[in-house]
């Protein structure tokens, strides 16, 4: 270590000390390292280039320390994803060279970067431009690029941009302080004054307008900011450089060539732009100055009169005064090293506790009145908005699951959410993830008073922006691509705790507009439109047409009679006709009760409405389909329509253990669940409506948790699992199924259209037995399957083999346990629509691939399990007719994928295909296979439309193709289903 900073001092002082021109160190420097040994780093990026110029002096390095990994899992429905790694916060390091140098960034690193590593920061060590290569602001157009790239690409490089500290020592404290005290800063305009004839007096020369964030790389939307600094022996007041620091240096020193070779005497606006002390102001972030009292490069008194300066503008600022410390040397040392990390990570702790991304917050109403209390904040990247959440985002999310979403447009289409922050904020600590349009604003709203001015004409288009940004926050991989892949995306921000496929519109007056306009998008669950309607009128892009786009349950929410959109509210109500719609309104006129502490009356009519819809609260029924008020303040009046009241024919789901009362189904298909788990906090099922968002259950008083799907489900067998506090189990009520590569609970809503194909009748049945075959290519035992009609046995006969295959996440089990081949046969054969054939199933070896690599999946060991072990075995042990044309091979989802692979490799083995939500053929494929038949099906929620398409584009080309489409289902069992049924009577039938 000592030889190593001697090696650091003998740069400073060289590049400080002398003004050479920009380029290689000269005689005297010792040899330039090339960063840091691997063994300091636990993994590192280096020349990275943050300008996009591919220019040496716009590398940066980036360092990760060596510490024991702590991982989080991003939360995965049936399928795992993969897991997010830690993340880092990271300092920025400058080093020393009186900006003649160009390329020293492993200077920086090797210096102040190790300590830094040790104490489990990221390390980003930079190059700027010498000035050599361009005169200021060059230096700090640089830095503030490189902040910039590391906050936008902060994911890629596992950096936690929460924080962001900045460090350096000589020129690289100037740049650091500097970096600082422009925070949020983009020009800086000075006077330049020159002596003039008459004695002591000045003339201006010229107006000196320094760009300081500049134009450099390509991340220009993101802040530059920075939250802490540590400067070590800067130059921070270039007009008093000189012993004493009384005076600027002449035209030969290291700040003339920083401005332009310009005299300092001669140019005091120039000399005044570059010091960092005369920015110092009350928002600067805190610093920590290390200075030599010995130091004869940089006077001391430059860093005493920089805390000076702090202290006048209220900013924390300490400085540490190192005895004997030259300029470099006694200074950097381990002690002061220590100082340094210290004072970060003092500063990394206290800043921003709302974890990642957050740049700044404050507390509304003690936190709001629900169990989670929430903040108002702003993120980096999203700087035209608040962000109101709950602090403690990890709790709420294992009690709520994942937090559904509201953006939210205000009033006067403002650009500032502040009027509506007690209300927005309160809705969020009932477990919401708020946005609002408008940039965070630290003041306080107050009825005595108006909100500060924001500017006004924002744009409907903003909520939807606020939609595309979550759902990157949002974003969770859940397939195709690992990392290396090139397709890998990393998990976003808010993987693990915000739900972006369940989001509301929402505003207020113009927002409201707003909000309406949004409707129309996809995403939106459902809209809740306050003290606003069209009726008649346009407004921010919306339309009464607008009203017609509505696709999901709406609430308006109106101020009365007073309110100046009553009437159009009540014509928005006359004009929905396709969608639940509710209308409540409290007499309080159009201003609403948004001021009042937490939100007044309007925040718990909402948050009920929000509940209702994303947690299936039962009581939301009560309220806004059935008109029950009984539990808000004297005034409220509500009407509704379109809405569907539940049946209570509720009955216990088919697939219950023997005894077990729940979960039960009713004849509209919604599913009613009931656990007893006393002690829980919070119970929840991955079940919900169209099987998104899952289902809220809530405690009866009797230690039981009930509750049921907010909506009917589609028709089918559904895998899903209970969440408690968090865990995982199984649901004790049901049966359990192999699917999710786990084994799952399991629920059959009843199809009312024609479930009587796969029920248990009174007919002839075949048998479904295990057979244990050898793989030599595996090593192993395997099984299968095999299913036989009634007759076999009973003479000679041979028969026609389908091989059918499961999905991803499932096993051998799945299609007679599941999928109810065997007794869809039997069906079929009793009633005369086939002739017999056997089926046999195995495992497909898909669950080998992990699900975030399945795009990269190859089924060729299968294949040699299935055509060169599996097929023999069965011709060799079973009555088949051995030849392709009495072959089949088919598969649902992933099994699809391994028959279209297989078949066409393998065209010599099957001469009949079936693809069931598994992909299509084309004629290109299939040219020259001599395949008798193809089946390819999906269902109608799935890809109806490429189906039909691929079998119509196979029979022009000539080949048995059918398509099949079934109703009202989606990638999901009665899909494959009524697949098997119709594939049954196609297979190893000649072409009519």
């Amino acid at each position: 270590m000592k030889k190593l900073l001697s090696v650091i001092s003998a740069f400073a002082l060289c590049a400080a000390a002398f003004a050479q021109p920009a380029g290689a160190p000269q005689g005297g420097m010792p040899p330039m390292p090339k960063g840091l040994p691997e063994d300091q780093y636990s993994q590192a990026w280096l020349d990275v280039n943050y300008a996009g110029d591919a220019n040496e002096y716009h590398n940066l390095d980036i360092y990760l320390p060596k510490v024991v990994e702590k991982t989080d899992d991003v939360p995965a429905g049936p399928f795992a994803a993969p897991k997010a790694p830690q993340t880092f916060r990271p300092i920025i390091v400058i080093y020393g060279s009186a900006w003649y140098m160009n390329n020293m960034k492993a200077i920086g690193a090797l210096s102040l970067g190790q300590p830094l590593l040790e104490a489990g920061f990221a390390v980003v060590s930079i190059n700027h431009r010498s000035s050599g290569d361009a005169a200021w602001p060059a230096q700090i157009n640089d830095v503030k690029a490189a902040i910039r790239y590391i906050r936008a690409h902060a994911q890629e490089y596992r950096l936690d941009p929460s924080f962001i500290g900045i460090t350096g020592f000589s020129s690289g404290g100037h740049l650091s302080a500097y970096a600082a005290t422009t925070n949020g800063v983009r020009e800086l305009k000075e006077v330049n004054t020159v002596p003039s004839k008459k004695k002591g007096a000045k003339v201006v020369a010229d107006t000196v307008v320094v760009n300081i964030e500049g134009e450099v790389g390509n991340c220009l939307d993101y802040s530059s900011a920075v939250d802490a600094v540590v400067d070590w022996f800067g130059p921070v007041d270039m007009a008093n450089m000189t012993d004493g620091c009384k005076g600027p240096k002449d035209a030969k020193s290291p700040e003339a060539a920083l401005i332009g070779q310009k005299d300092p005497a001669a140019n005091p606006g120039w000399i005044k732009v570059i010091s960092p002390i005369n920015y110092v102001t009350a928002d600067d972030p805190a610093i920590l100055i290390i200075h030599g009292d010995k130091d004869d490069v940089v006077p001391q008194c430059q860093s005493v009169n920089l805390k000076a300066a702090y202290d006048k503008a209220g900013v924390c600022a300490e400085f540490i005064s190192v005895p004997g410390g030259g300029h470099g040397p006694v200074c950097f040392s381990e002690p002061y090293f220590a100082k340094m990390v210290e004072y970060f990570v003092k500063m990394s702790n206290a800043k921003k506790p709302l974890g990642p991304g957050v740049a700044d917050y404050k507390i509304i109403d003690e936190g709001g009145s629900g169990p989670y209390k929430a903040a108002a904040t702003s993120e980096f990247g999203m700087e035209g908005y608040t962000i109101y959440r709950p602090i403690d985002l990890q709790a709420a999310s294992a009690a709520e699951g994942a937090l559904p979403v509201i953006v939210f447009g205000n009033g006067a289409c403002a650009n500032s959410s502040l009027e509506h922050e007690r209300f927005l904020n309160d809705i969020a600590s009932h477990g919401y993830f708020v946005i609002g349009i408008g940039p965070f604003d630290k003041g306080k709203w107050g009825a005595s008073h108006r909100a500060p001015a924001k500017g006004f004409g924002t744009s409907s288009e903003q909520l939807t922006q606020a939609m595309d940004w979550i759902a990157e926050q949002a974003y969770s991989p859940r397939g195709f691509g690992r990392p290396g892949s090139g397709e890998f995306k990393m998990p976003g921000r808010y993987a693990r705790y915000v739900n972006a496929d369940q989001i509301c519109a929402m505003g207020m007056s113009c927002g409201g507009a707003q909000a309406i306009w949004a409707s129309a998008d996809p995403r939106v669950k459902t809209s809740v439109i306050m003290n606003s309607g069209m009726g008649k009128m346009s407004m921010s892009g919306a339309s009464p047409e607008s009203v017609d786009k509505i696709h999901a349950p709406v609430l308006y929410v109106i101020g009365g009679p007073t309110d100046i959109a009553y009437d159009n509210a009540n014509m928005d109500y006359e004009r929905i006709s396709s969608v639940p719609v509710a209308q409540v309104n409290f007499p309080v006129g159009h201003g609403g009760t948004y001021l009042k502490p937490y939100g007044g009356e309007f925040s718990p009519m909402v948050i009920a409405w929000l509940d209702y819809q994303f947690k299936g609260s039962a009581r939301g029924t009560e309220i806004f389909a059935k008109g029950d008020l009984k539990d808000f303040p004297e005034g409220w009046s509500h009407k509704c329509k379109n809405f569907t009241v539940v049946a209570e024919d509720f009955v216990p789901n088919e697939l219950n253990q023997p005894g077990q009362q729940y979960p039960q189904v009713n004849s509209q298909g919604y599913a009613r669940f009931k656990v007893n788990a006393p002690k829980a906090k919070s119970v929840k099922v991955t079940l919900g409506l169209g099987g998104q968002g899952g289902t809220r259950l809530y405690p009866d008083g009797e230690g039981n948790w009930i509750g049921t799907t907010l909506g009917p489900m589609d028709e089918g067998f559904h895998y899903y699992h209970l969440e408690i506090d968090g865990g995982v189990f199984n649901d004790p009520g049901t049966c359990n199924y192999y699917g999710s590569v786990r084994w799952e609970s399991g629920i059959e809503i009843p199809t009312n259209a024609d479930k009587d194909f796969y029920a248990l009748k009174d007919v002839p049945h075949g048998n479904v037995s295990q057979v244990l075959f050898p793989s030599a290519s595996t090593g192993l035992i395997k099984t299968a399957w095999v299913y036989t009609p009634a007759e076999y046995g009973k003479g000679n006969k041979k028969y026609p083999v389908l091989y059918l295959q499961h999905g991803w996440g499932e096993d051998e089990n799945a299609w007679w346990r599941q999928g109810h081949a065997g007794l869809i046969m039997d069906n079929l054969i009793a009633e005369g629509k086939i002739k017999p054939f056997i089926i046999v199933m195995t495992y497909g070896m898909t669950n080998n691939a992990v699900f975030g690599s399945i795009g990269a999946f190859s089924a060729k060991d299968f294949e040699t399990v299935l055509v060169d072990e599996l097929v023999p075995y069965i011709d060799s042990h079973f009555r088949t007719i051995a030849n392709r044309d009495n072959r089949a091979m088919a598969g649902l989802s992933m099994g699809g994928m391994e028959t279209h692979a297989i078949t066409l490799a393998r065209p010599e083995a099957f001469g009949w295909w079936g693809l069931l939500s598994g992909g299509m053929y084309t004629p290109e494929e299939v040219a020259g296979k001599n395949v008798k038949g193809i089946f390819m099906s999906t269902g109608e929620k799935e890809n109806p439309d490429g189906i039909n398409a691929a079998a119509e584009a196979l029979r022009a080309a000539g080949y048995n193709a059918y398509g099949h489409v079934s109703p009202r289902t989606a990638h999901e069992f009665l899909t494959w289903r009524r697949a098997l049924k119709e594939m049954a009577q196609i297979f190893f039938v000649k072409k009519k």
